[in-house]
């Protein structure tokens, strides 16, 4: 099975999320590559893995880290759903490590965040095909803004 992992920066917030849609040994090295062992160790110890976990999302403020993860690609409008889910938890750890949390008052700047995440995203994997949404993407990429 292909694996796919990227970093996504978020320049505004100076904080990166690590992407991985793969199985968990997969996963695990994609970690790796960004954290010492012990910081890797440390993460996993935390997480509860079982067939029938559609993602997971980390924040680790000990190490600094936000990761999501996917057994695979989204294939379906329900993996859809599950990556929006995903993307919400990270968006929202991101702003409460910067001190924002979800109010009133910052609801538009998590709507904005979560839109940006998810446009990342579609931009970076070969996700959205199944809806022929991929093509809608690279034609804003190749626009004059």
């Amino acid at each position: 099975m292909k694996t796919y992992s990227k970093i996504i920066p978020i320049d505004l917030y100076s904080r990166d999320i690590l992407f991985h849609f793969g199985d968990v040994p997969s996963f695990k090295k994609a970690v790796r590559r960004c954290h010492t062992q012990e910081q890797t160790d440390a993460i996993f110890a935390e997480l509860d893995f079982d067939n029938n976990s559609k993602g997971k999302t980390i924040y680790s403020s000990v190490h600094n880290a936000f990761i999501v993860w996917m057994p695979s690609l989204p294939q379906s409008a329900d993996d859809m759903q599950f990556l929006s889910h995903e993307i919400f938890h990270a968006a929202h750890a991101l702003m409460i490590g910067v001190g924002i949390n979800l109010s009133d008052d910052s609801e538009e700047a998590y709507a904005y965040l979560i839109g940006y995440i998810t446009k990342r995203v579609l931009e970076e994997f070969p996700i959205c095909s199944f809806v022929g949404c991929r093509d809608a993407v690279s034609e804003q990429k190749q626009q004059p803004s």
